[in-house]
C-alpha cells in the first residue's frame, strides 16, 4: 500500500470517527416540523428562536433543532426560517418554536409513512398548496 493510500485512509477513518451521529429524543420526535409559515400556525404562541448545525448533513441539524425546540421551549411545532451550506455536506438550520397544542382540536402526530398510498400524498400536496391542512382525510382550510 502507497503512502498516499495510507493517508487517505486515515483521514476518511478520522473524519468519520468525528462525525458523531445524533438521535432523535422522545420529545423531539413530538414536533411538527413545518416549511414555511401557513394556517398551520396563524393562531399559535411564537416560543422563540432555534437553531442546530452539524457535519453530517441536513437530517443531523434538522434532528438537533427538534430536540432543541422540545427541551428549551416544550414546543409542539417548528417552522424552518433558514438553512446554510447547501454547497457543503454541513447544514445550519434556524427555526422559530411555537405552541400549537391551544388552538389544536386534536393533537397533530407524525405518521407511520408505509400507511400513505401516492393517491393520498397527491390530494394533501394539493390541500397544502391551496394554504389548507390536510387532517383525518380531508382537507381543512382556515376561512374567514
Amino acid at each position: 500500500m502507497s503512502r498516499n493510500s495510507l493517508l487517505i485512509i486515515i483521514f476518511v477513518s478520522t473524519a468519520l470517527v468525528g462525525c458523531k451521529s445524533v438521535r432523535l429524543t422522545p420529545e423531539g420526535r413530538e414536533i411538527v416540523v413545518v416549511k414555511e409559515l401557513n394556517t398551520l400556525t396563524t393562531e399559535c404562541t411564537r416560543l422563540g428562536s432555534v437553531t442546530g448545525q452539524h457535519r453530517m448533513g441536513y437530517d443531523q441539524a434538522l434532528t438537533i433543532v427538534r430536540n432543541r425546540a422540545a427541551a428549551q421551549f416544550h414546543a409542539d411545532t417548528i417552522v424552518i426560517d433558514s438553512v446554510e451550506g447547501h454547497l457543503s455536506p454541513s447544514r445550519r438550520i434556524t427555526a422559530t418554536a411555537f405552541n400549537c397544542s391551544d388552538r389544536r382540536v386534536q393533537p397533530v402526530r407524525p405518521i407511520d409513512s408505509k400507511r400513505l398510498t401516492s393517491d393520498v400524498i397527491a390530494k394533501a400536496k394539493k390541500c397544502q398548496e391551496r394554504g389548507g391542512v390536510w387532517v383525518n382525510d380531508q382537507c381543512v382550510l382556515h376561512v374567514e
